[in-house]
């Protein structure tokens, strides 16, 4: 069973990106560049790991990564952070924007 990822990203391009290297790595992926359609698609999807930018419309990356790893802790919440990005909330992997393979891979849990 592959692994269900969910990423938003506010950054077209970055997340055209962050899909094509997920979905070649085995990812079964769902994107959004719409923070309120993340989280909404969380509670019908389901996913293993959710990956959110800082910067998204409607519903900020941070709030995004609080709520989900507060309604779902055994979720993987990473957040795509900008070297000047606030603090991330606790229990939630920060990444820095754009996203690898590499340090994702690095980052999740064994």
């Amino acid at each position: 069973m592959s692994i269900r990822v969910l990423i938003a990203h506010g950054n077209t391009q970055r997340l055209k990106n962050a899909v094509s290297e997920l979905h070649a790595a085995g990812f079964e992926v769902s994107a959004t560049p719409d923070g309120g359609d993340a989280f909404a698609r969380f509670f019908e999807e389901r996913p293993d790991i959710v990956i959110c930018s800082m910067q998204l419309p409607s519903l900020a990356g941070s709030n995004i990564a609080r709520m989900v790893h507060s309604q779902s802790p055994e979720t993987t919440v990473v957040l795509l952070t900008e070297p000047d990005s606030e603090p991330p909330p606790e229990g939630v992997v920060t990444l820095p924007d754009p996203l690898t393979l590499v340090a994702l891979r690095e980052a999740l849990p064994q």
